[in-house]
């Protein structure tokens, strides 16, 4: 929040009064005002949020979430006697199945806390706890508040201790996924701030200590705040002292928040006492102004609240591929598309060899257009690093304004080693292209593939994480450069052939946009003093009598290096190479603004005596991003290679549609669960789940899809080509090869089989049969024999088709990380025939 607001708010859980705390939250965010909502094993208060956040609410509401399970230490305290690393391990196996389901699947937006009244005198073992708890937690996707100190604890040199610092270090370099989680009380119903700061207001310490080590300071939640645990002041009294303390918090913008204890059931009626205040919370929240905080001159850290934030300024961009089409760059750029990210390539020169079909189309009319452009390599896992590197860098523009770039999030063959493929990956872009280049991942991929790199930082982050309001880091950084935050389905309005188009921000104003892109544009001119002809000003062609292939295709995309003397264009000699006209060169070259482009393009060893690559580091280093070299070879080319065996294709038609056996489908958490069944009609095949089908018509050629029952919302919907049903895939292919359809898609209405304009209209489809499975298990643990992994590209989905039974797995391949969304079989089930579905429709 740009504005200073109260951070205190409420505690629940089970049994107690939690009465009008649903009014609570949307009083704070019609007001637009952060709710701050700490709930035990319960979602009372975090439910309404989510609602909220559901209904578009962008309101940054705080909300902890700790696993009590009827109080106790066996939920609470980790095992002094492992080493912290076991103990971390056997602390999240004792919690995380107990959280609640609604709060795992938002645990991108909840913080967890770990541990609760911990031991004060085991700070060093605690810091190291927290280290690998908060790594542990993060690669699963989880926000973490630890330690959950008592009010008056730690003593204020436990936060000095190597194990704490090494673990403050880790929380100040992420800000937004870990936390520290302090208890303030006064223990005196009568003066909220006896004996300040030691009580409430403890969490100077901890900032006093960051600050003499230059640490940033964390992010602090107060899981419980109040006076004693008993009781509280009369609503009149007690709502001074909020305003009071409030004023203090207010003054750091990294307190999230303080929870009053409490609304849940405790030994005392303290819950119905404090349930008087929850409207008169609500109302202050909604109205509350900075005021003075009443003991000010014993505040002994420097606040750091500014009055009126800056809002962050973010500008447009998009990402595309093939998948997009003809793009219309004109219409994107008049749409406020400040820039885009094109892809390139995909696999080496040898295995899986893919430079994008429509990359030089799109390269050429987004600058054309005037947009700021980057290229990018889809890094395959299961490839070597080095090769990747080598064809992306082989295909690599020289007129880029963006750096190259890693899109990492490819889970074949990922394993151990990711961290050490992906580092040599960049490693060797930067040393074939001279630039760090830019990383884009998300953060559950990274978290969980490839983990925490204390190198990440090292690189510019392109995270894609989305539907949120900003964006989750993955582990390593502290920052994103680019975000891509949502996929749309309205490409056409930005000039995309597909409706389908991923949309990003760059962290900054369009100002800020500039002066990136103005880095990596060529730096001066190097010294003067490696030639004895001055200046060193003008650029035009110089044209080898003979190229070699990989010449022609660096001449064909660059400028090389003339001189001007005395106004008389002269060439740098070069033996065995032709001139063309110097002026003409120099002419074209400045009305296409190539002037800044100077690249020295030798043929040989050297030029005369002593001009060589080895002279050139050791006399003028400025010249060698300016420097291409290429030696000249009287060898025989190469015999050209056997032609490859012919491609195996596999039949798809007992894939898709099975023998007529039943098995269960459960979702990844168990909540649905469907009985799936292959039925074979008189001119059409079904797939039914439970009693709704998906129809196919299976011919020599073509799988295509008819009608689909199964989406829901009242539902159905048709796929077309013309007035024959889609094709959906070949029904002969071979692994690898890829399948574009345009086709129009129609939703009816299941009632009345009346036309739904929603998600209607005409698509352009594009589906991959990537794999072949002898053996596939399940992640319900089933094994099956034969089966295929189908992928639709532009539509994000992966499937898996068993030999004889059908559909046998769903993911979802472009997803929030955090929230994982698949389907698979869990069972089999015994004879008989699902009923499917009828009405107008049929």
């Amino acid at each position: 929040m740009g504005n200073p607001y109260n951070k205190i708010g409420f505690l629940v859980g089970p049994g107690g009064n939690a009465d009008h705390i649903g009014d609570y939250v949307r009083i704070c965010d019609s007001a637009g005002v952060p709710a701050f909502i700490a709930a035990n094993d319960m979602t009372t208060g975090i439910s309404d949020v989510l609602d909220l956040w559901q209904q578009g609410s962008t309101v940054p509401h705080n909300l902890l979430f700790r696993v009590v399970k009827g109080g106790g230490e066996h939920y609470a305290i980790p095992d002094y006697s492992l080493s912290p690393k076991d103990a971390a391990l056997e602390y999240f196996d004792r919690i995380e199945p107990e959280i609640n389901p609604v709060i795992k699947l938002n645990r991108d937006k909840i913080w967890i806390a770990l541990g609760n009244e911990l031991d004060k005198e085991r700070c060093d073992w605690l810091g190291n706890w927290g280290y690998e708890s908060s790594i542990l937690w993060n690669a699963h996707g989880y926000k973490v508040a630890l330690f959950g100190f008592a009010s008056g604890t730690p003593e204020p040199a436990g936060w000095l201790t190597p194990g704490m610092i090494e673990f403050l270090r880790l929380a100040s370099e992420h800000p937004l996924r870990i936390a520290v989680n302090l208890h303030e009380y006064s223990y005196d119903i009568d003066n909220i701030l006896d004996i300040f700061p030691w009580k409430i207001g403890r969490f100077q310490f901890l900032f006093d200590v960051c600050d003499g080590l230059n640490i940033n300071r964390p992010t602090v939640l107060m899981g419980e705040w109040g006076w004693v645990l008993d009781n509280v002041p009369s609503v009149d009294n007690g709502m001074l002292d909020v305003a009071d303390v409030a004023n203090l918090y207010a003054q750091f913008k990294t307190i999230l928040g303080a929870s009053a204890w409490t609304l849940q059931t405790w030994w005392s009626s303290i819950y119905n006492k404090l349930n008087k205040y929850v409207l008169p919370m609500a109302d202050f929240s909604a109205s509350y102004k900075m005021g003075s905080f009443s003991m000010q001159d014993k505040v002994f850290i420097a606040p750091d609240w500014e009055e009126e934030d800056n809002v962050q300024e973010m500008t447009f961009g998009i990402d595309v591929s093939r998948y997009q089409g003809n793009m219309d760059w004109a219409k994107a750029k008049s749409a406020g598309v400040n820039f885009a990210f094109i892809k390139l390539t995909e696999g080496t020169a040898a295995t899986n060899r893919i430079k994008d079909v429509q990359f030089d189309r799109n390269w050429a009319g987004s600058k054309q257009a005037g947009i700021y452009r980057g290229a990018y390599h889809f890094y395959n896992a299961w490839l070597d690093p080095i090769a990747q590197a080598d064809w992306f860098a082989d295909n690599m523009p020289s007129d880029w304004d963006l750096p190259p770039v890693a899109d990492v999030e490819d889970r074949r063959g990922a394993s151990a080693t990711e961290n050490v493929d992906v580092r040599k990956f960049l490693l060797r872009v930067e040393e074939r292209l001279g630039v760090k280049p830019i990383v884009y991942t998300a953060p559950g991929y990274w978290n969980s593939v490839v983990g925490y790199q204390s190198w990440a930082k090292d690189y510019d982050l392109w995270v894609a994480h989305w539907l949120v309001s900003s964006p989750q880091l993955p582990l390593g950084w502290n920052t994103w450069k680019f975000w891509q935050y949502d996929v749309i389905y309205g490409g056409g309005e930005l000039g995309s052939q597909s409706d389908r188009l991923d949309v990003d921000n760059f962290n900054g104003s369009r100002i800020d946009l500039e002066e990136y892109v103005a880095q990596f544009k060529d730096p001066e001119p190097p010294s003067t003093e490696c030639f004895e002809i001055n200046p060193f000003t003008r650029t035009f062609l110089l044209y080898p009598k003979n190229p070699s292939p990989a010449q022609q295709d660096f001449i064909d995309n660059a400028m090389t290096v003339g001189v001007e003397v005395d106004g008389e264009i002269r060439s740098v000699g070069v033996s065995g190479w032709s001139t063309v006209d110097g002026f003409k060169d120099i002419r074209e070259a400045i009305e296409a603004g190539k002037t800044n482009s100077r690249l020295l393009i030798l043929d040989g060893e050297s030029i005369g005596t002593g001009l060589n690559l080895a002279w050139l580091r050791a006399n003028c280093p400025l010249m060698i991003p300016y420097t291409r070299w290429y030696e000249s070879s009287s060898a025989p080319p190469p015999p050209p290679p056997p032609p490859p065996p012919p491609v195996e294709k596999i039949d798809l038609a007992g894939y898709i549609i099975g023998d007529g056996r039943r098995y269960y489908l459960k979702n990844h958490n168990g909540s649905t669960q469907e009985i799936l069944q292959s039925q074979v009609g008189t001119d059409r095949s079904y797939q039914v789940k439970n009693t709704a089908w998906e129809s196919f018509l299976i011919d020599q050629q073509w799988i295509r899809r008819d009608k689909d029952t199964s989406p829901g919302g009242g539902r159905y919907y048709t796929q077309r080509e013309g007035d024959l049903p889609a094709r959906w895939l070949p029904r002969f292919m071979s692994v690898g090869e890829s399948f574009t359809v345009p086709l129009d898609v129609q939703f009816y209405n299941l009632s009345n089989c009346s036309k739904s304009a929603p998600n209607s209209g005409n698509v352009i489809d594009t589906r991959k049969l990537v794999k072949h499975y002898q053996k596939w298990t399940s992640r319900h643990g089933i094994p099956v024999d034969d089966v295929v992994e189908v992928q639709w590209i532009n539509g994000g989905e992966t499937y898996f088709y068993g030999n004889k039974y059908g559909l046998v797995g769903w993911e979802r391949t472009h997803q929030d990380p955090n929230s994982p969304q698949w389907t698979a079989i869990s069972e089999l089930v015994d004879g008989g025939n699902n009923t499917r579905m009828s009405g107008c429709y049929s």
